[in-house]
């Protein structure tokens, strides 16, 4: 999960203000795996290493070309810069049923 710098709601607001519009977008895909390459590396030899460690990149989920902070509805996705409303878990959806399948 992307992990902001600032607080979403805030920006959100913010924006909301200064352009009529909740803007969705917060940074960009690429930053956002940047950021956390090594954890993924790490992530990735611990898969390797155990064979009951699974993990799950929801970051694909919330990221195109850019990381959604809201839903096209407005709705915001997270209630501060790293925890997420039952909107933005919704977006996760695929992935609960994936780990409850296991």
């Amino acid at each position: 999960m992307p992990i902001y710098f600032f607080s979403v709601l805030q920006r959100l607001y913010q924006d909301y203000l200064a352009t009529g519009e909740v803007l969705s977008n917060g940074m960009l895909a690429i930053e956002h795996y940047q950021k956390v390459e090594e954890l993924f590396a790490n992530l990735k030899t611990y898969s390797e290493e155990f064979d009951n460690f699974t993990w799950h990149d929801g970051a694909k989920d919330l990221c195109n070309d850019s990381c959604l902070i809201s839903s096209i509805e407005g709705k915001p996705l997270y209630y501060d810069n790293n925890h997420l409303t039952l909107t933005g878990a919704q977006y996760l959806q695929d992935i609960f049923f994936e780990i409850r399948d296991v």
